[in-house]
């Protein structure tokens, strides 16, 4: 007779449905292996609030920092004073990741990548639309003005074009979004979690970027829909890395298009 694969029904351990053997002898738990961190249904509320309170200090003690460096007088003011913010932010994301542990967060999927790539070429149409950038004239003057193209490329392309955006999107989404949603839902449900967490997110994130630029309404506009956008994303997919790809592309395309504007002027 041919060999068939062996059924066996156990008991997961955070559950009292049946698990049953994948045909590789593997234990897995169709119910469990759905869940992720927009799944848990009661929060730790004295660990979340406790993630929630380092990663406003941590990330307030980074920005503090970087005002303080940005005021030497050095050339390499702005780099020192963006390493300054980001080590605030990344120890908040380290301290929030070990405590928390949410599931599935950063696992990585191709149609991350569609989704990222795809928003991150919508939202920057519509930002232009906000802003009525088919009217500004084409070719413009250098971006790169009193800086040499070696700062150029660091302080710009390196730092706002990939650096930065990996960074924030780990902080505002990977940190406030999530322990936001995971406080909010125990006691409120999940679509009022997405909400709040959104907004705070998004909200945040324009803020942190009003602390070291004057930003006009339509600035702050274009950066909270972009907060906004990211947020759902991650709250759809329950993956981070979707965001990342849509806030790099972003950058990306306003880089691309002001170097391309350079050089044909």
């Amino acid at each position: 007779m041919p060999h068939e694969p062996t059924i066996v029904e156990t008991r997961d351990s955070h559950s009292s449905t049946p698990a049953r053997a994948d045909f590789d002898g593997v234990r897995v738990s169709r119910r469990w292996r759905r869940m992720d961190w927009r799944a848990a249904r009661r929060a730790k509320q004295r660990s979340e609030l406790g993630v929630l309170a380092v990663a406003v200090s941590a990330g307030g003690a980074g920005v503090l920092a970087a005002m303080a460096i940005s005021l030497l007088n050095t050339p390499w003011a702005a780099v020192l004073s963006l390493i300054a913010l980001w080590t605030g932010m990344l120890a908040a994301v380290v301290h929030a990741v070990m405590v928390i542990r949410p599931r599935g967060l950063f696992a990585f999927r191709f149609p991350d990548v569609v989704w990222g790539l795809g928003l991150a070429a919508a939202v920057r149409i519509l930002t232009g639309v906000m802003t009525d950038a088919n009217s500004t004239p084409f070719p413009a003057s250098s971006p790169l003005g009193r800086a040499s193209v070696t700062e150029w490329l660091i302080q710009e392309v390196l730092a706002a074009g990939l650096l930065g955006p990996f960074v924030e999107e780990l902080f505002f989404r990977a940190v406030l979004l999530v322990v936001v949603f995971r406080i909010v839902k125990s006691f409120a449900g999940g679509a009022i979690a997405g909400i709040a967490g959104a907004l705070s997110s998004a909200g945040a994130f324009v803020l942190i970027h009003a602390a070291f630029t004057p930003l006009s309404f339509s600035a702050a506009l274009q950066l909270l829909v972009l907060g906004l956008v990211c947020s759902v994303l991650v709250l759809l997919t329950g993956r981070i890395w979707g965001a990342v790809l849509l806030h790099i592309g972003f950058n990306a395309a306003f880089l691309t298009m002001a170097a391309l504007g350079a050089l044909l002027a």
